[in-house]
């Protein structure tokens, strides 16, 4: 029973061994020069070969992620643009409600901040996210600090007005 185990074990040797002989035997060719040294060369044609298809699908992917979310913020741009142009009927109505009781010099301005409010309404319905983001940072490089006014009031005006949120059911 010894003797039958043991050829059994140098026939499985003999067949790992020549595995590898092979394996080994076509890297040697594919990777080595004529003079046997490894030639980093076809390394690099190897990885290269592998990674073309890699990178095509990876950029397939990115692509397909960043035109999902241009259509996500140009969606929310749409939203916007609907709410400020809800801001501008408010303040229209609002002008026309006080008319008879205010002085024209208050509905003046109030029509005439109404106006301003809708072109802002005009402006994101003309332009898409990427050209809103262009124009933002090409204001912000020109003029700074009133940026960081204007953006300071506008959050204090956003605090306030979701603080008022806040406390409203509890009124």
């Amino acid at each position: 029973m010894k003797k039958s185990a043991a050829p059994a074990k140098q026939d499985n040797r003999k067949t790992t061994r020549s595995l590898k002989e092979k394996s080994e035997g076509k890297t040697k060719r594919v990777g080595k020069t004529k003079s046997g040294a490894a030639s980093p060369a076809g390394a690099k044609e190897r990885v290269a070969g592998i990674g073309e298809p890699i990178q095509e699908r990876l950029h397939e992917v990115v692509d397909t992620a960043v035109a999902g979310v241009e259509r996500r913020v140009d969606f929310y741009v749409q939203r916007a643009s609907d709410r400020i142009r809800e801001i501008e009927k408010t303040g229209h109505e609002a002008a026309r409600k006080l008319s008879p009781q205010q002085p024209e010099a208050l509905t003046d301005t109030i029509e005439y901040l109404a106006g301003q409010i809708g072109g802002l309404a005009d402006y994101f319905e003309r332009r898409e996210a990427r050209d809103i983001l262009d124009d933002t940072r090409r204001l912000i490089r020109e003029h700074p600090v009133p940026t960081l006014g204007a953006f300071a009031l506008l959050g204090i005006t956003a605090g306030r007005v979701l603080l008022a949120e806040r406390d409203a059911p509890t009124r």
